[in-house]
């Protein structure tokens, strides 16, 4: 199965959750990252439990401060 990172196409023998899939793909979850699955923001707390299909899009967003 494969799912979009960030732009760019990942396989996984199987359907990972959300939290696994960024794990294997060394993206680290710590604070000001959000997640989106298809253009819809998942809750950190949701993260370990969503389980992704193929062709998903996942979106990591960094957040960053500025004025």
């Amino acid at each position: 199965m494969e799912v979009t990172i960030n732009g760019k196409l990942y396989s996984f023998g199987e359907e990972p959750t959300v939290e696994d899939a960024l794990r294997r793909v060394n993206v680290r979850l710590e604070e000001g990252i959000a997640v989106a699955v298809n253009f819809t923001v998942v809750p950190r707390d949701e993260l370990p439990r969503v389980r992704l299909k193929h062709g998903d899009k996942l979106e990591v967003i960094h957040a960053t401060a500025g004025g």
